[in-house]
């Protein structure tokens, strides 16, 4: 409880293979606890050390096998098990192969081992690890394969590992294997000069329904096999229009965070 208060708001949460939980905060860098919930460790954004915490607004992260992903509001960071070493990644100007924005909104690994970032004005990003390589995927405009929007929010692979990526401007399909986008109920009540969808989650039910959460405009669904999406807002009884979390039990019930 003496801790309760540095990480009351968290940007994410994982548990490592050791049962230790790691979680991002809004501001007061990363913490790791054990199964007790002590505090073991925790790392903070240092001005004056290059491989400190890049900020301490934490995000996202990603485990992998040997380290863990930790996405921020200003960079991101591979922070490596066996060396306890921090490395930071950022946008180099005139580097195409560098990170396209230094702010991290999402971090997700695929089925083919790929991983993705989410920048909020840079696009998605694919890091080719063995060459420490950042691929680009942004929007434009005379490309209709392109992302809808270089603000990317949430990223998520479904049953038949196709990405599904959410962005401030609508929802985007990217076929397992292909470099295109799909762009999937972008528009508010089928109106393409209101805009798109802000995305803010996606999650896939056991019955492969796919449902978005959004800003604004309440809960999408998209019943699996179906092509359109149905939308529930508070005038169907949901308590908030903007939902940012769902999850379903072991019933089948869905739980949905909104505001």
């Amino acid at each position: 409880k003496k801790n309760q208060k540095a990480y009351k708001v968290a940007g994410a949460m994982v548990t490592d293979y050791k049962d230790n939980l790691w979680i991002g905060t809004d501001g007061n860098g990363l913490y790791c606890l054990n199964s007790n919930g002590e505090t073991i460790k925790q790392y903070k954004h240092d001005p004056t050390d290059p491989s400190s915490l890049s900020h301490n607004k934490v995000k996202s992260l990603l485990l992998e096998d040997d380290g863990l992903w930790i996405g921020t509001i200003s960079g991101l960071n591979f922070l490596n098990f066996s060396t306890a070493k921090i490395t930071r990644y950022f946008n180099e100007p005139g580097n195409a192969q560098s990170l396209s924005d230094d702010r991290i909104y999402d971090i997700k690994k695929d089925s083919d081992r790929n991983i993705w970032i989410a920048t909020y004005r840079g696009g998605l990003c694919r890091f080719v690890k063995q060459s420490q390589v950042f691929e680009r995927f942004m929007h434009r405009q005379a490309d209709k394969n392109s992302i809808s929007s270089d603000g990317v929010t949430y990223i998520h692979e479904d049953s038949k590992q196709n990405l599904w990526i959410g962005t401030i401007s609508g929802l985007n399909k990217k076929p397992r294997g292909k470099d295109i986008f799909e762009h999937h109920g972008n528009h508010v009540d089928n109106n393409p000069n209101r805009g798109g969808d802000y995305i803010l989650c996606i999650y896939e039910d056991r019955q492969k329904n796919l449902w978005i959460g959004t800003r604004d405009t309440g809960l999408k669904v998209k019943i699996s096999g179906a092509t359109g999406f149905k939308q529930f807002t508070w005038e169907d009884g949901l308590p908030g229009n903007n939902v940012s979390g769902i999850q379903e039990d072991s019933k089948g019930n869905l739980w949905i965070s909104t505001d």
